[in-house]
């Protein structure tokens, strides 16, 4: 007896640490006369169920299913089913709540209900319940009166046969569970519905993390509140959402889906959605299906339905008197259509008052095959389509499908084929041309069309407004008006036509300007075969004088594709071509008998080649005017070269097969060069004279290395196959498209860059390995960077380590889209620890900010790792071979932290001031620098009660705002002006600090560069060197102030800040020519001792000037002289060095603070902002210049 106590004691135990909280709280009404299938339920029982209902849970019994009743909480343990020919559970003026994590099932048959109560009842479920309620009747109302408040973690089934699933008239309805499913009476048919709703309630809130399923089949609506009124309904689904109701109305009340993925509401009465004064809302991303025997929704405006998000939006309805919709708003949906499923001869619209951002198909009938198109209030028939041109129609407004979107013209002005009419571009696509007098084009979303042809008459306007994407070529009488919403892309023709006079033929005026980024079509032909070419200038036919301009506008970037040559007719017509823009020649541009002059005043860009025509021969030039000679070939294949081929002067190439050496001069190679099998061997590109190449490649199965070398850069759009690369020292690389080489995933490749190498394209760098040697330079833009792939080591594992690696004074500079360079390790581990190791930097080559970073990514089931260098707190993702959010503007370089001036030690010299005795300790000035001008006082140190002058000198453009002098403890000092930009103050027994601020007057030198802002501090250095004439930038309104500094740049800045003075002594320099913008400059500082080159009667004017030889160009111009301290500062100037002197001069007139760590870094790079800057401090403070 003992031992059955105890088991009962702990049986209970467990059952009330089921209970919820509430269960215990004070307030909660416990409800009275809980019955379940007809048996009145005790508090601390247990209770089984049985065939006939349930029955007491007896201590011996080992059922695991059962309830647990306490005090108003209902446990469910396990799974329980009860069925009963009484009443199910029934309560009355109280909260019943379930609880525990069992699965309850209550089926009552005849007229009983499920659950039912009195309206002050309610029943609801304790937090964290997650088992699935099932409650359903035959007859009657599975629920019945009670307040329906259930929260569960499965799901919730609620039914009735020939009845409503939920009649609380009184009550609101809550549910909430994976799945959440009410069905009303289904034994009915359409012709012979029940009387009844499913829901009977005044609100009704479901939310579901599946799907929401609510049917029926009542002659009265689905979804309603009792006598008359309406139900709010309120659903949220992860899934798909279910509202039918085969006999009548679906919802009446305002219903609102807050999220769910498909929707789909069908009903068979008059009308499927109804509020008087509510409105109907549904938020979905897949299909929105509602389709009705009659209207679908009918509202006072367009708020009375409103549909957002949805992929496809399908609405149906028989309404044959009045709309299928009216009062419809579609926001954000992909594609909608609207159907009047009888087809009908009613003038009443399929749809009206409707506000959409997509066009809305209506068809009469669902087999119409020329549905109308309603847009922006505006009913649009589908045009015939027999003709080659899209256009307006003089009957209706017509409208085209075009690709995924249309085009529309409203109907022309005076009913007839040549009057205005206004056309909108939605998302248009398509070859075909539109054609029309046009007065308006609406351009919205993306659209690329062909042509549009205005066939205005001459003064008419076209206006391009909206604020889409417009893709096409325009022809008209009068150059049109676009907005600046509208991104507009393409050539426009403005073709004017003079009558002839004395002459026979008519003149003809074609401006075309270019706008956006577009290509360059052909206008003119000279046989069926011929490709087409671009004219400008002057052109004479039978029919008529046609005088062709081109423009490129400002901000307009246009390409001259490689199978679309340009002429211009004559040397005197150049002017008819206007660069505002850029202009990318990938193909020839043909010049008659035009200088490099005039080449460079075109401003060309791109791979292709300038011919200019004089007599019988033909010389090329680069896109920059260099001058490469007469030789041109369309392919070089030296794959399967026995002997020496090419003569330099005659072909501009020479092939020296025993060295295997392949010497270019000027030549113009407009298709492939193929390179021979050099058994893994070295296979060298000499560069006597620039060059262009369009792609070069090389044959057999051994990875040759190709070795480019010389002074004259070589231009090529591509190289690919299984080579590695070096470009030496001095040598300069430029691929406009990119550089993909290795064999099958890139692997073994090896790039060394001891020069210069530039890639432009979007394909960007593929290799195994890249190595940037201390005196490479690689600069790269586009969408991808530098992606390497490994060398395979010695073992496994060493694949990757130093895969992009960069030696100290090597520079690496990005501006790429997705990534700026990457390590590709595939499956092969990499850590946060390890990165290193496999992007190789030097110290102090970070940007501030940016870290070396790993990134992961899912392929395959299996993870793979990169290597890449971005910002610290960048999102980083890979997805295949691409990196995003490792891109932007990015330097690779040692970065120099400055060091401040150590605090100065007290002046043990006597010191004049007011008064002071010698004997008097003496205390330190500290003046702080800043921006916009110079403090100085006459001494550094001054003693208690001495007078202290401060001198105030702003810099041009600036004036003083504060000044402040403060003592150790931060108060400060009462200051006197005493004009003239003096200040004084009486000095305390501390040191003090001196601070000033000072703010612009003017604007000063107008900044020119769009690299450079007022933050930099190069900033007024760089506007003083355009200001004394010192620079005028690198061209296309930059300064490119981390550039690094040529020698060349060096001297040219030095000679200009000099004034530019006149020349006279010969060019001792085999590397400098007479038409480079720096021979004077270099002859100068010849002349003046300045320099005397590197070596070898050489100057080396491309090489980068390190600081040791920035320094050292200072201090000989400034005289050479002694510096006043011949203490050795910097640990890495060694006193016997050539550049020693000039150091501590530098140090001493404070043009150098070195670059910290007590070092002044001799042979890192300078950049030109740091030369500029520099420069400017020596010009002031020394007129070393003019």
């Amino acid at each position: 007896m003992k031992k059955r106590m105890f088991s009962l004691f702990l049986a209970l135990t467990l059952c009330l640490g089921l209970l919820p909280a509430t269960a215990w709280a004070a307030g909660e009404t416990v409800p009275s006369n809980v019955t379940l299938a007809g048996t009145a339920l005790e508090s601390g029982k247990s209770y089984i169920a049985t065939v006939d209902g349930i029955t007491e849970k007896t201590g011996e019994s080992a059922e695991t299913n059962y309830l647990t009743y306490d005090n108003g909480t209902l446990i469910v343990i396990g799974t329980v089913e009860i069925t009963c020919d009484s009443a199910g559970l029934s309560f009355y003026n109280g909260t019943l709540t379930l609880a525990g994590n069992g699965d309850l099932t209550i089926a009552a048959s005849g007229s009983n209900s499920a659950v039912s109560g009195s309206p002050q009842s309610t029943l609801t479920t304790a937090e964290g319940f997650s088992g699935s309620i099932t409650l359903g009747s035959v007859n009657a109302s599975a629920v019945q009166n009670v307040v329906l408040d259930l929260t569960t973690g499965g799901d919730i089934l609620i039914s009735s046969a020939k009845n409503s699933a939920v009649n609380t008239p009184q009550n609101p309805v809550m549910l909430a569970g994976k799945t959440v499913t009410i069905k009303g009476t289904d034994e009915t048919t359409e012709a012979s519905p029940a009387n009844v709703s499913t829901v009977t309630a005044p609100k009704l809130n479901v939310t579901a993390g599946d799907g929401v399923t609510i049917t029926g089949s009542g002659a009265i609506p689905l979804i309603a509140d009792d006598n008359g009124g309406e139900c709010a309904v309120t659903l949220n689904a992860g899934g798909d959402v279910e509202i039918v109701n085969k006999g009548g109305m679906a919802v009446f009340g305002p219903l609102t889906v807050t999220e769910a993925h498909n929707v789909t509401i069908g009903g068979g009465g008059t009308s499927l959605l109804y509020s008087a004064n509510g409105v109907h809302c549904i938020n979905a991303s897949g299909t929105v299906k509602m389709e009705s025997s009659g209207i679908v929704c009918s509202g006072n405006d367009a708020n009375g339905l409103t549909i957002t998000g949805a992929e496809t939006v399908d609405i149906a309805g028989e309404s044959t008197s009045a709309p299928v919709v009216t009062g419809m708003t579609l926001n954000e949906c992909g594609a909608a259509t609207v159907t009047r499923l009888q087809c009908s001869d009613t003038m009443a619209p399929i749809a009206s008052t409707v506000t959409s951002d997509i066009p809305v198909l209506l068809r009469n009938g669902s087999n119409d095959i020329e549905p109308q198109l309603l847009w922006d209030g505006e009913y649009y028939q589908k045009a015939a389509v027999d003709d080659v041109y899209m256009e307006p129609s003089s009957e209706a407004a017509v409208y085209y499908e075009a690709g995924d979107g249309y085009v529309m013209f409203s109907k022309t002005s005076d009913g007839t084929k040549t009057g205005t009419a206004n056309a909108v571009l939605l998302n248009a696509g398509s070859t075909a041309p539109i054609a029309g007098n046009l007065a308006e084009v609406k351009v919205i979303g993306e659209n690329s069309l062909s042509e549009i042809q205005s066939l205005d008459e001459v003064g008419t306007k076209v206006s391009f407004t909206g604020n889409g994407t417009l893709h096409t070529f325009f022809g008209g009488s009068v150059e049109p008006e676009i907005a600046d919403s509208v991104a507009f892309h393409g050539l426009v023709c403005v073709m004017t036509t003079e009558a002839p006079q004395e002459q026979e033929k008519p003149s003809i005026s074609m401006n075309f300007t270019a706008y956006g980024t577009s290509d360059l079509p052909p206008i003119m032909w000279e046989s069926d075969q011929d490709p087409g070419s671009f004219v400008v200038g002057t052109v004479s036919s039978k029919e008529a004088i046609v005088t062709i301009r081109l423009t490129v506008s400002e901000g307009a970037t246009l390409t001259i594709p490689k199978e679309v040559p340009l002429k211009i007719e004559k040397s005197e017509e150049i002017s008819c071509l206007t660069n505002h823009g850029t202009l990318i020649n990938n193909s020839t541009v043909s010049l008659p008998d035009a200088t490099p002059a005039d080449i460079k005043g075109l401003r060309l860009t791109g791979s292709g080649l300038v011919q200019v025509p004089s007599g019988t021969s033909i010389t090329y030039y680069t896109n920059e005017g260099v001058e490469l000679g007469n030789h041109k070939m369309e392919n070089l294949d030296l794959s399967s070269a026995d002997a020496d081929q090419g003569d330099l002067k005659i072909d501009g190439y020479h092939w020296d097969n025993a060295d295997r050496t392949l010497t270019l001069n000027g030549l113009a190679l407009t298709g492939t060069l193929t390179l021979p099998d050099a058994s893994g061997g070295e296979i060298k590109i000499v560069m006597s004279k620039e060059s262009l190449v369009n792609s070069v490649s090389v044959s057999g199965s051994y990875r040759p290395t190709v070795h480019i070398t010389g002074s004259a850069p070589l231009t090529v759009q591509s190289i690919s196959g299984d080579m590695s690369l070096t470009v030496a020292q001095g040598a300069v690389l430029n691929a406009m498209e990119s550089i993909n080489i290795g064999a099958s995933g890139n692997t073994d490749s090896i790039i060394t860059v001891n020069g210069t190498l530039t890639v432009k394209g979007d394909s960007g760098i593929r290799c195994g390995q890249m190595v940037i040697g201390a005196d490479g330079t690689v600069n790269i833009s586009g969408a991808r960077g530098v992606a390497v792939f490994g060398v395979n080591g010695s073992s496994s594992g060493t694949e990757h380590k130093g895969a992009f690696q960069i030696a100290n004074g090597g520079t690496f500079t990005a501006d790429c889209t997705d990534y700026n360079v990457v390590v590709f390790t595939g499956g092969a581990e990499v850590t946060k620890e390890n990165a290193e190791t496999y992007l190789v930097l030097p110290d102090n080559y970070l940007p501030a900010g940016y870290s070396i970073r790993v990134v992961t990514g899912e392929s395959g089931g299996n993870t793979h790792y990169a290597v890449t260098v971005a910002q610290k707190d960048a999102d980083l993702t890979l997805v295949s071979e691409h990196i995003t959010g490792a891109g932007g503007k990015m330097e690779l370089k040692y970065q120099p932290t400055p060091t401040p001036d150590p605090e100065p030690t007290p002046d043990p010299d006597p010191m004049p001031g007011g008064g002071s005795d010698d004997s008097e300790p003496s205390y330190s000035i500290l003046l702080t620098e800043t921006k916009g001008g110079v403090l100085a006082v006459r001494y550094k140190y001054a003693s208690k009660g001495d007078t202290v002058t401060i001198t105030v000198t702003p810099d041009a453009g600036y004036e003083l705002d504060t000044l402040t002098a403060a003592d150790k403890n931060g108060k400060e000092l009462a200051l006197t002006d005493k004009g003239d930009g003096k200040y004084t103050f009486t000095m305390p027994g501390s040191k003090v600090t001196v601070t000033a601020r000072f703010k612009q007057t003017d604007t000063g030198t107008e900044n020119p560069f769009t690299d450079i802002s007022k933050n930099d501090y190069f900033y007024d250095a760089v506007l003083w060197a355009v200001e004394e004439g010192v620079t005028g930038g690198t061209g296309g309104g930059k300064f490119s102030p981390n550039a690094p500094c040529t020698r060349a740049q060096m001297v040219t800045f030095l000679w200009r800040a000099s004034g530019s003075p006149e020349i006279g002594t010969a060019n001792p320099f085999s590397d400098v020519s007479s038409d480079a913008y720096y021979y004077d400059a270099v002859l100068w500082a010849a002349e003046q001792g300045i320099t005397g080159g590197t070596g070898n009667g050489k100057f080396s004017p491309d090489a980068p000037c390190t600081r040791a030889q920035m320094a050292t160009f200072l201090w000989r111009v400034a005289g050479s002289p002694t510096p006043e301290s011949g203490e050795n500062i910097f640990a890495d100037v060694p006193a016997d060095s050539w550049y020693a002197q000039a150091v501590q001069w530098a140090y001493g007139q404070k043009i150098t603070n070195g670059t910290g760590g007590g070092k002044f870094s001799p042979d890192a790079i300078c950049t030109r902002a740091q030369m500029v800057q520099m420069l400017k401090i020596s010009n002031q403070e020394f007129h070393v210049a003019k």
